[in-house]
């Protein structure tokens, strides 16, 4: 990074129309402000302090190395003093002028291209040195908000009298970690989906019941939720159709699993449940008897009291062609 402010300073003295003098001032990062009086017009570029970012810290590691922290980048904050220097042997007052001068000039300069790239170029030169290239680095230069009162602070020439300074900031470096040996293992594997409609969900259960009322033949109704239902063809009533309200149901295959205490193994209502789906609702018939998931014996539905599960079952293609039967339930409603 200091290798591009110096190139990108030598640029800017060379096209500078305020800068009119035969030869060019040398630009060094090497040395303080206390120790540029070397014989020549000098600007100081001077990194004088560093300060890592604990932010990029918290990223996700590659492998399974250890120690971690070798193999994370060490993201920086640069900060970097600009001083100049104008050598004179007559005592006439143009080194305040021709040090302003400098100063101003690259001051200018830093304030033109307050972010690098690899596209940054000045007087058809690249900015970028070293290994900064082609590797999508992008940093921003700003100047400190450093009041009058605080320079002082900052100023480390000792018994030197103070000369005009101003200090910068670069931001993020990262210096390059080292290589991992190690790679972790996949976090989402394949077979792990995310359905847009979400798992389905039972909200209401309910069934219309008639009556009679005597010396009426018209049959009467009321609506009973949950749903009370009894076998159909049971007393000579009509079939009972139970109703089941919720979202999700849709899908390529659906299966109803009942719940009694008296069951220890999943059973599930048989094709003569008549179900209809719809997106929304879902509708079956109260049968007398239902049939075991696994074995696929027939189970006697006695009256009680009974859950429904609905598991919504979804093909899912995989890469190679094979299908796999994803299956969601929802909650048990009674």
């Amino acid at each position: 990074m200091t290798t591009s402010l110096v190139k990108l300073l030598e640029q800017a003295y060379l096209l500078s129309p305020a800068w009119v003098k035969t030869y060019q001032p040398v630009i060094i990062p090497e040395l303080p402000t206390d120790q540029m009086d070397i014989g020549y017009d000098v600007v100081g570029i001077y990194l004088y302090h560093t300060l890592e970012k604990k932010e990029y810290g918290n990223f996700p590691l590659p492998g399974k190395d250890l120690p971690t922290s070798r193999h994370l980048s060490m993201a920086l904050t640069l900060y970097y003093q600009l001083t100049a220097r104008h050598y004179s042997d007559v005592p006439d007052g143009s080194n305040a002028y021709d040090e302003q001068l400098l100063m101003s000039i690259a001051m200018k300069a830093l304030h033109d291209y307050p972010f690098l790239d690899d596209s940054s170029t000045i007087n058809s030169i690249k900015i970028f040195q070293g290994d900064l290239p082609d590797n999508q680095n992008r940093l921003k230069i700003f100047q400190q908000p450093i009041g009058s009162n605080e320079a002082v602070h900052n100023w480390t020439a000792g018994p030197a009298p103070m000369r005009w300074s101003a200090y910068y900031e670069v931001a993020t470096v990262f210096l390059e970690p080292e290589e991992i040996s190690s790679y972790s293992g996949r976090v989402l594997t394949y077979g792990n989906y995310v359905f847009t409609m979400g798992a389905p969900r039972i909200t209401l259960s309910q069934n219309i019941l008639p009556y009679y009322i005597p010396g009426d033949p018209s049959p009467r109704e009321i609506k009973v939720q949950p749903a009370q239902a009894p076998a159909s063809g049971a007393l000579l009533l009509p079939e009972s159709v139970v109703n089941f309200f919720g979202s999700g149901f849709t899908g390529d295959g659906l299966v109803l699993r009942l719940y009694h205490s008296r069951w220890t193994m999943h059973v599930i209502a048989a094709p003569t449940w008549s179900i209809g789906v719809q997106t929304d609702r879902l509708t079956m018939t109260i049968r007398e008897t239902a049939i075991e998931e696994i074995s696929g014996a027939v189970m006697d539905v006695l009256p009680g009291v009974y859950a429904v599960e609905v598991v919504v079952k979804r093909n899912m293609e995989l890469p190679g062609g094979q299908v796999r039967v994803v299956s969601n339930s929802s909650n048990k409603f009674p």
